[in-house]
């Protein structure tokens, strides 16, 4: 087996990480696949990655709860919930996934013990997420939804229903990922080849004070997902040039964004959510010569979105902040 733990320190630390949906950068990845720390110290406001990258990208360190080793034992933590596997096909298998990027890479599994413990790609059952969005309707009548008609002052719920990528969610009958009873307003979740992953959910109503105002999937990782319109879901599955790609923050502002530019005649952009893990499948993207513009708050919170957007585009790629 010696050849294969030699294809694997070859993949590196960073080129492990970033297949499974961390986000890497030269400061480390992010989350830690022992603890789910997204970063090293939270009551000393220190948002840097939870991860080292250490010996020359073939060690790693968590520096929330000091899981560590070396890039097999990284490997183990996303496929095997920490154990080595013992089996030259089940490594071999993994490999081939790294090397013809296909779909067929092996879930991570929470290790025994590890309260808390994500699994950073896992993601709810296809047949689940598309049952949940098929019982979904449109979006009633009677319905308001201020926290829409603040970024899009000129929103009517016909801009909503004729995007047709929002629907609301049924209070019951839901499976166990999905066990809140609120009212919510949700879109399907894609990866970086458009195809659907999971979804992704607003409360429709006022939220309570310390309490998260959108959701994913419950125990199912948010990882390498974003948000899209239709145009933007077509030119991720190659079906269809765009000439310009909106990168909005979160639900709201991508279906804001949405509704006005379709009221300009601007139908085919392509509109992408940017939400928490979105950093990989941004970088993923089948880039060309597309015009991008970034559409975020213009509050502090609202310029940490721009850089992090920035930042997960190619570098060839100067993106452009707007305002509608």
């Amino acid at each position: 087996m010696s050849d294969i733990f030699t294809d694997i320190k070859a993949i590196g630390i960073a080129g492990i990480a970033s297949k499974y949906g961390c986000e890497v950068s030269k400061q480390g990845f992010t989350p830690c696949p022992a603890c789910g720390a997204s970063t090293r110290h939270t009551k000393r406001k220190d948002g840097r990655p939870s991860c080292l990258i250490v010996q020359a990208d073939n060690g790693w360190l968590c520096l929330q709860c000091e899981a560590k080793g070396d890039t097999v034992d990284l490997l183990a933590r996303f496929i095997n919930g920490g154990k080595r596997p013992t089996s030259p096909g089940e490594w071999r298998s993994t490999l081939q996934g790294f090397s013809n990027g296909s779909a067929t890479l092996p879930p991570p599994r929470a290790s025994k013990g590890q309260e808390g413990a994500i699994p950073l790609v896992s993601r709810p059952p296809f047949a689940e997420v598309m049952q949940v969005w098929g019982r979904s309707m449109v979006v009633p009548r009677e319905k308001n939804l201020p926290w829409l008609k603040s970024k899009f002052p000129a929103y009517e719920l016909a801009d909503l229903v004729d995007l047709g990528i929002a629907r609301w969610l049924p209070k019951e009958d839901n499976p166990e990922w999905w066990p809140w009873r609120h009212e919510y307003l949700a879109c399907l979740a894609f990866d970086s080849r458009g195809l659907v992953q999971s979804l992704h959910a607003r409360i429709a109503g006022n939220v309570e004070p310390g309490k998260p105002k959108s959701r994913f999937p419950k125990g199912y990782a948010a990882s390498g997902l974003v948000l899209a319109n239709k145009s933007a879901v077509s030119w991720l599955r190659g079906k269809m040039d765009v000439p310009t790609v909106v990168i909005a923050e979160g639900l709201t502002s991508m279906l804001a964004c949405s509704m006005a530019l379709r009221r300009l005649g601007h139908w085919k952009w392509g509109v992408l959510g940017y939400v928490a893990g979105s950093h990989s499948a941004i970088k993923d993207m089948p880039w060309g010569d597309e015009e991008v513009f970034i559409f975020t708050d213009t509050d502090k919170t609202g310029d940490t979105y721009a850089e992090r957007i920035s930042q997960s585009l190619p570098s060839s790629i100067h993106a452009r902040r707007m305002k509608l």
